[in-house]
């Protein structure tokens, strides 16, 4: 007698959200394969705040690209920059509507 076959249905999907254009280009592909699966999308970003601290430090600095000479971080500039990225994620958008609902915003 065979054991009977429990195929789990996959209900979400998880999208680590990067907001360059390399980490949003899967997106579409995974819109895809929620819909096909009927599942939900669900979209996480993690912002680093202990860059951010750091970023006010007067030890820490950058060495910008082509340059040999060392620059302070500017803690309001990268909170803008972090700002920028966030919102860059969210606007990914339709990551956690319902499975046949996604869309991009």
């Amino acid at each position: 007698m065979s054991a009977p076959s429990h195929r789990a249905r996959i209900r979400r999907l998880l999208l680590a959200l990067d907001p360059s254009e390399k980490g949003l280009e899967n997106l579409d592909e995974i819109m895809t394969l929620a819909a096909r699966l009927e599942a939900e999308i669900q979209g996480l970003f993690v912002e680093d705040t202990d860059f951010l601290g750091l970023a006010g430090h007067t030890v820490v600095h950058t060495y910008p690209s082509g340059t040999q000479s060392r620059q302070a971080l500017d803690p309001e500039a990268i909170r803008r920059t972090l700002r920028r990225q966030t919102e860059r994620a969210r606007q990914a958008g339709g990551l956690s509507s319902p499975a046949g609902g996604h869309r991009r915003r």
